[in-house]
């Protein structure tokens, strides 16, 4: 009874250390500890496993599995939780020091499709990622739609922005980037800025704040300044007009903005 209370409690203190693991910087660092890891343990074992599965370019959730088995093995030596360094890629911006370190443990092959139910199935099912990361990896992901926004703006049949026509064509979007106050050719208004194309020129505006807006719609503008989010929703472009503000160099030329007659919803990421 003894031995067995003392064993107990063993396997309560590791599985709580490991637990406590945190995300591996994401820098040379790191990764060469993780590597080191794997090399001086688990490189043969997951050479021989992966010898035995089907291979392809992409890869598959066979070739996952026996990724994520030993190269969560390998984080955990070098003392990091693989889940909590995927969640933190995921939330992170995509710097050069984290395309190496990605890179140089071959993660980032993987992680890109951790969206997929079958490959974040696998990585799951050997212990290297939880449901909270592969729920963010679809959240980032813009061909999936959001299942639960954080926010809804809903449509305004009678919204029109003065001198601009009504039948431009719109485009029905899904986009990934931040919420911004506009200084430059938005001032006054919230802009859409996209995570790949950044610069107010570049925005895509979304509400005058001037304008007289019903309490409610004005307080998730306000909460969504500054946040990521995704949206979704639809634009039309006005083509042959430019905006400015004087005394600024930064021009909006063919400036696109949200219709505001189709609802939008915003996942804040």
């Amino acid at each position: 009874m003894i031995r067995l209370f003392l064993t107990s409690c063993f396997l309560f203190l590791c599985a709580n250390v490991q637990a406590a693991q945190l995300a591996a910087p994401l820098d040379m660092a790191a990764s060469q500890r993780i590597v080191n890891a794997f090399k001086d343990d688990y490189e043969d074992d997951f050479k021989s496993e992966m010898a035995r599965v089907p291979k392809f370019a992409i890869p598959t959730p066979e070739q996952s599995y026996v990724y994520a088995k030993y190269m969560n093995k390998a984080f955990e030596k070098a003392g990091y939780s693989m889940d909590e360094t995927l969640y933190s890629y995921f939330k992170g911006e995509r710097t050069g020091n984290v395309v190496l370190f990605m890179s140089k443990i071959n993660l980032e092959t993987y992680a890109i499709f951790l969206k997929n139910d079958a490959i974040g199935a696998a990585f799951k099912r050997a212990g290297g990622v939880s449901e909270r990361t592969l729920q963010y990896a679809k959240d980032i992901a813009r061909e999936i739609p959001i299942t639960s926004a954080d926010y809804v703006v809903e449509g305004d049949p009678s919204y029109k922005i003065e001198g601009v026509p009504d039948n431009l064509p719109i485009r029905q979007e899904r986009l990934l980037g931040r919420v911004k106050q506009g200084s430059g050719p938005w001032s006054g208004w919230l802009y859409f800025e996209s995570l790949t194309n950044a610069g107010e020129q570049n925005g895509i505006g979304i509400v005058d704040m001037r304008d007289n807006l019903p309490e409610g719609e004005e307080y998730i503008w306000k909460q969504l300044i500054n946040k990521k989010v995704k949206v979704e929703g639809a634009y039309f472009t006005v083509k042959g007009v430019s905006m400015s503000v004087p005394e600024s160099k930064v021009i909006a030329v063919d400036p696109s903005f949200f219709d505001r007659k189709v609802s939008m919803a915003f996942k804040v990421l």
